[in-house]
């Protein structure tokens, strides 16, 4: 399945980074979310033109070239980062339902005090479709039980994931 997604994805010339140039700018962009940087203070990292070019090799002088003219990334600024990160194809679509919850406490009238009360949630089928269907996953999806052990004579069963666990095993095979 992951191989089929990838090579449609490259067959249509589309990036495996999806609205980023390649995995450099894809983590660069990734940074600056995980790090908890203001809007400000990403518009002056992306604004900076200078490096230091001490002690470059001609490689990374290059590079060094392409941070200075801008070229590095395919983002400016961080609103063009976020328009970026909005053409991202989206997951399972939030939904919201009101839910009227009834309490332990009572009101004047001796009736159980109400409120109203807000439900988001996603279709649990799209959710794990996402997660089948995302290469990053890949490596550790398990789709039989297996029986692991910690000796060689098979007598010593370990347990540590579900697809490990007796009822899989029991129900799948």
């Amino acid at each position: 399945m992951f191989e089929s997604l990838y090579n449609a994805q490259v067959a249509r010339g589309a990036s495996i980074w999806g609205t980023f140039t390649d995995e450099g700018d894809w983590n660069f962009a990734r940074w600056i979310l995980k790090s908890g940087t203001t809007h400000s203070f990403a518009n002056e990292l992306l604004g900076l033109k200078k490096v230091s070019t001490d002690s470059l090799s001609s490689a990374q002088l290059t590079k060094a070239s392409q941070i200075r003219d801008g070229s590095c990334t395919s983002f400016h600024n961080s609103r063009s980062l976020f328009q970026k990160i909005d053409a991202l194809p989206p997951g399972p679509e939030w939904t919201c339902e009101l839910l009227k919850v009834e309490g332990d406490i009572l009101d004047e009238g001796g009736a159980p005090q109400t409120e109203v009360v807000e439900l988001w949630r996603r279709n649990p089928v799209e959710c794990v479709q996402e997660l089948i269907g995302n290469p990053e996953f890949k490596p550790y999806m398990k789709y039989a039980p297996y029986r692991l052990y910690m000796n060689d004579d098979g007598t010593d069963q370990s347990w540590d994931e579900m697809a490990t666990g007796t009822w899989w095993w029991d129900i799948q095979v």
